[in-house]
């Protein structure tokens, strides 16, 4: 018709329903064939206004670098898992991978970004063998990171087919990090993909627990011989020492989980100090027999210069003074964070004098004594357990002994009791709990303190189980009122720059009334003195208390969400106080 709106579509239709287009064929098929055509062009249409109104929504019109960040962060939150319990096949939930179904553009994006394939680490027991060809595929080149973990599942599941289909050389041959939590068949037979052209794989990254609880398994042969990995974790097995998999010059990181009826030798342990690009080694309950032939004296182990952390846990009792010595043998490079925890117990009077002496040396050690670029700058001390920060904050030093008991029945063991070992004298901060407070009240340390002048921040650390915490009002009447007659200190008060206080009070101000007090008389006294008190810190339950409305006209109230068994003037701390 004359009226009709003429659009650039309107000459390709007229085109086919003219004259000498509609002449050919059947009239009779003629109808169905146009409506066919009718049909096409709708759904062309349809599909043209879906993809329009796509592409005009906010998140499509966002670059594709962005959306495949989006996607990336999305990962963690939506990983694909597997329904194994509600029925005998699994049921598998693709999870963040549903994106891909979303619209073409997502589809996209995702397709064509190797890493969101390749990055994320794969539960292979989440995710059907059947998507291989295509993870393969989608990340292109880049090496895979697998985990097969079956130790808190059924029996059954090691059947899998699927498993078998995700340890297979076509899929190792293309991976970078293996974690391989389960039994000895399973890990044998990924050991194999490695047999055969072993120098084709990407492999750098290895981690095993076999399910086997004695850890009398040794390792295949082909995963023995791998001699290129720079990370390593190895749990429940016997530890190939001085073989291939060991001794690999790439290694930065090195995890070993000993037992105490698998003891290597010294010598075996002793081998790792070959590791010259080494940067992270722990050590769970690896502590060497000494063979008596060596009398006690060990030589030391001197760690490669690249070393940056150093943990050693001998938390086996049978372990706890043999592991002490170990840990005194080893030498590390400046900057490295150490990391010792023993526990156990002495079983004669005269080892007292042992411990005595490693102690001393270790804490020494630790806090940076003899080393003029670092200082200590942090120290968290409770009753077992030491914690010391550097002036950088790069290195972090921690020394526990737990469970840990002398025969003397007198004396238990006491992280201040080996105070005068400790280089202070730089200290910045000092976080110390009850026990600590109590022993130096005890024990008359109140001259060890002196040392530590430059402490500006004093916390008490609140104790898992509440002591009573009346022992931290002997030290507030101490840095009231101690003088010393020590001609030789360069001062003659304790803290004497001291600017905040953290204190673990209740919820009951009646129930510290004695604490109170003295606290207000320190408030006083350094104000009088011209070195006054700037900020306290409280707990939270306790900043209802009247007291604080006339004390914060003097003096900074800060209420945070008090930390236990931990110093309360960590970062962490004041993070906390906002939440």
């Amino acid at each position: 018709m004359s009226g009709d709106r003429l659009t650039p579509w309107s000459s390709s239709v007229d085109t086919r329903l003219s004259e000498s287009t509609l002449q050919h064929g059947s009239r009779q098929r003629r109808p169905e064939a146009l409506d066919s055509e009718l049909d096409d062009i709708h759904e062309v249409f349809r599909r043209a206004r879906r993809i329009l109104h796509n592409l005009s929504a906010g998140p499509c019109a966002l670059p594709s670098e962005v959306l495949a960040y989006i996607f990336e962060c999305l990962q963690p939150d939506w990983e694909p898992w597997a329904d194994r319990w509600s029925e005998d096949n699994p049921v598998f939930h693709s999870g963040w991978m549903c994106i891909t179904h979303v619209c073409g553009l997502w589809r996209k994006v995702a397709l064509g970004v190797p890493s969101l394939w390749s990055k994320p680490t794969i539960n292979v027991l989440s995710i059907n063998h059947q998507y291989i060809p295509d993870i393969l595929l989608r990340s292109r080149t880049q090496p895979l990171d697998l985990e097969v973990d079956l130790c808190d599942m059924e029996d059954g599941i090691a059947q899998d087919p699927g498993l078998n289909a995700w340890l297979s050389p076509a899929v190792l041959r293309h991976t970078r990090r293996l974690t391989l939590a389960t039994n000895m068949d399973l890990i044998t037979y990924a050991a194999s993909s490695f047999s055969e052209n072993s120098e084709r794989h990407f492999l750098t990254d290895l981690d095993v627990t076999t399910s086997d609880d004695s850890g009398n398994v040794d390792l295949p042969l082909p995963i023995r011989s791998l001699g290129n990995l720079s990370r390593l974790i190895l749990c429940d097995c016997r530890i190939p020492w001085r073989q291939p998999l060991l001794t690999s010059l790439n290694m930065t990181h090195l995890e070993l989980y000993g037992l105490r009826q698998h003891r290597p030798s010294y010598q075996d342990v002793a081998s790792l100090a070959g590791l010259s690009s080494l940067q992270v080694l722990e050590l769970w309950d690896v502590v060497p027999y000494v063979d008596p032939g060596m009398n006690g004296q060990l030589p030391p182990i001197v760690l490669a210069g690249s070393l940056r952390r150093l943990r050693i846990h001998a938390v086996e009792q049978e372990l706890g003074l043999d592991g002490l010595k170990f840990i005194s043998c080893f030498h590390t490079p400046p900057g490295t964070s150490c990391e010792y925890v023993v526990a156990g117990a002495i079983r004669l009077v005269s080892e007292e004098s042992i411990v005595d002496d490693i102690c001393k040396r270790l804490l020494s050690i630790l806090s940076f004594a003899g080393i003029e670029s670092v200082e200590a700058h942090e120290m968290d001390m409770s009753r077992r357990r030491l914690r010391l920060v550097s002036n950088t904050q790069s290195i972090v030093n921690i020394f526990k002994i737990s469970r840990f008991r002398r025969l003397h029945p007198m004396r238990g063991f006491y992280m201040v009791l080996y105070l005068p070992a400790i280089a202070i004298e730089r200290l910045h901060t000092l976080s110390i709990d009850v026990y600590i407070a109590y022993i130096i009240k005890a024990r008359a340390l109140w001259s060890e303190l002196l040392r530590a002048g430059g402490v500006r921040r004093l916390g008490f650390i609140k104790a898992k189980f509440q002591p009573s915490i009346l022992d931290f009002g002997v030290l507030l009447k101490a840095l009231c009122h101690y003088r010393t007659v020590d001609p030789s200190s360069d001062t003659d008060e304790l803290l004497p720059h001291l600017e905040t206080l953290a204190i673990p009070f209740g919820n009951d101000a009646a129930a510290h009334a004695d604490l109170i007090a003295t606290l207000i008389d320190l408030v006083q006294t350094r104000q009088a003195k011209g070195r006054p008190l700037r900020e306290l810190i409280i707990p939270r339950e306790a900043d209802h208390w009247t007291l604080w409305s006339t004390l914060r006209s003097v003096i900074t109230i800060t209420p945070i969400c008090y930390p236990v068994e931990d110093s309360p003037l960590t970062p962490d701390s004041f993070h906390s106080s906002t939440t």
